[in-house]
């Protein structure tokens, strides 16, 4: 998705870009985006955390006054190496996701706003050894976001919820499809949340 946006409304702009389920990765400084690790869990099931990173849709700085183009946000997520063995091991080839998470985006004078989003990762073949598999996703926002106004010049931050969502649908050499639902925390679970930096400028 893609906007175009004001001063006023860069909230709701960096709330756009932000998503980040889970999708939901971390950056270093405005622009320089780290990652986030997270661990699902589901009945009978604990893998290994994986960690997700946002690729690009954010940017650095919004010009005060200034139309900025948002989006899209395209988020990456990129498990642990044992994930696809297990996979293959259970009979599965691929699999595709959804995760339901929100932000919490922030202004110059701490006035802040919840909004919520979804992450869709189109389906993926899992490689036959153990190697990463990488999902890569696109982020919308979902619902009505409550967002305060922004009228001050200075940092914005965008921080994730520590707790998301996922639905997962693995699928078999014949190509019919397991559901399985999952909760999705930070890890650690104090870890730090912050997904990215505007500079309002």
């Amino acid at each position: 998705m893609e906007a175009a946006f004001k001063r006023r409304t860069a909230l709701r702009g960096a709330a756009v870009l932000a998503a980040g389920a889970a999708a939901l990765a971390g950056v270093a400084a405005a622009g320089e985006f780290a990652e986030l690790a997270w661990r699902a869990s589901a009945p009978g099931i604990s893998p290994q955390p994986f960690r997700t990173r946002i690729i690009s849709g954010i940017p650095a700085v919004a010009g005060y006054g200034t139309a900025v183009t948002l989006g899209p946000v395209i988020v990456q997520a990129i498990s642990h190496q044992s994930f696809p063995l297990i996979l293959r091991s259970a009979g599965y080839t691929s699999l595709t996701a959804t995760v339901t998470a929100a932000v919490v985006v922030t202004d110059a004078r701490g006035l802040s706003g919840r909004l919520p989003m979804t992450i869709v990762f189109p389906r993926v073949t899992v490689p036959t050894t153990a190697a990463e598999t990488v999902l890569t996703g696109t982020a919308t926002l979902t619902g009505t976001p409550q967002l305060p106004a922004v009228r001050n010049p200075g940092t914005m931050t965008i921080k994730v919820e520590p707790t998301a969502k996922g639905a997962v649908t693995v699928f078999n050499n014949a190509g019919a499809g397991t559901a399985i639902t999952s909760t999705i925390t930070l890890f650690p679970v104090n870890g730090d949340p912050l997904a990215a930096t505007i500079e309002v400028r």
